[in-house]
């Protein structure tokens, strides 16, 4: 996936990432995933 994120959005996937030891882009996928899930049943 290439886009510019935000600063403040890489530094908390980063953070986010080392806690569940996955990549930051793993862990952007999943939560746009859930998101989509989410709104999709609204």
């Amino acid at each position: 996936m290439h886009f510019q994120s935000p600063e403040y959005l890489v530094d908390r996937l980063d953070v986010i990432a080392e806690l569940f030891d996955k990549d930051w882009t793993d862990v952007l996928v999943e939560a746009i995933r859930a998101y989509i899930e989410k709104t999709a049943d609204s």
